[in-house]
């Protein structure tokens, strides 16, 4: 007698390969996926270096500088990005926005020097806690802006940090990590582990998070990034200019 269908026991084999090949391959496509949204960051900041470039020729090969610098540097850049968001505030089509990063709003808290000019032609606009929002994934190198504003003083500026995926405004070696964070982290490492990085330079390339004892939250663990004690002498490597910083 010729039989129609299949049987329970055959039923439940192929539930179970499909099951165990969805196991293996769903995780390589989630890995694919961030490996395009990193790589729509790195491009993000290949821009940013790019224009930080055309700044610093334009200002005597001097970084942005100071307070201003490291609060408002994505807003003096504007004008060598082409395309820039009209509303900072969202992450779509803002070269200051990982796609990785699913809350990237920060606040100018202190807006007391830029109202009403120029936030209004940043295109920032004051919240009802009388802040001014916008969205950012990137952070400065605080160095750079506070100590060595100048090209010139970087003897190794292809192995300095300008840019990193950061969860504020500027960074240093002894922000890594923040209590405050879900995360724990100042630092993002949402690529798989890792993050991309601009250089002084102006380039930019991926580089993988390392930390010790398998435990991130803990500033002294990092190894790349380097953790640092912040301030002139706390940070050595690549967050400073090592011949005009007594480093150990």
């Amino acid at each position: 007698m010729r039989r129609n269908g299949f049987t329970l026991i055959e039923l439940l084999v192929v539930i179970a390969i499909i099951a165990i090949l969805a196991a293996i391959l769903f995780p390589v496509f989630a890995q694919a996926r961030e490996k395009a949204r990193q790589t729509m960051c790195l491009s993000n900041m290949k821009q940013m270096g790019t224009a930080t470039m055309m700044y610093v020729q334009d200002y005597d090969e001097t970084f942005m500088s100071g307070s201003w610098g490291h609060r408002h540097w994505l807003f003096l850049l504007q004008p060598y990005i082409k395309g820039y968001p009209k509303n900072f505030t969202q992450a779509k089509g803002n070269i200051y926005a990982c796609p990785s990063d699913r809350d990237g709003i920060q606040y100018i808290s202190n807006p007391a020097q830029i109202t009403p000019e120029p936030a209004a032609t940043w295109g920032l606009v004051l919240d009802s806690q009388g802040r001014y929002p916008y969205w950012a994934s990137y952070g400065i190198n605080e160095h750079v802006t506070d100590e060595w504003p100048t090209l010139a003083a970087y003897e190794d500026p292809s192995g300095t940090f300008l840019y990193l995926e950061n969860n504020d405004s500027d960074v240093e070696g002894d922000e890594l990590t923040d209590a405050g964070r879900a995360s724990c982290l100042e630092i993002r490492i949402e690529h798989n582990e890792g993050l991309n990085i601009t250089w002084i330079d102006g380039h930019a390339k991926f580089a993988r998070g390392v930390y010790r004892n398998n435990d991130r939250c803990v500033n002294a663990n990092w190894v790349f990034p380097p953790a640092g004690n912040g301030g002139r002498t706390g940070d050595c490597g690549p967050w400073t200019a090592p011949a005009n910083d007594p480093c150990p």
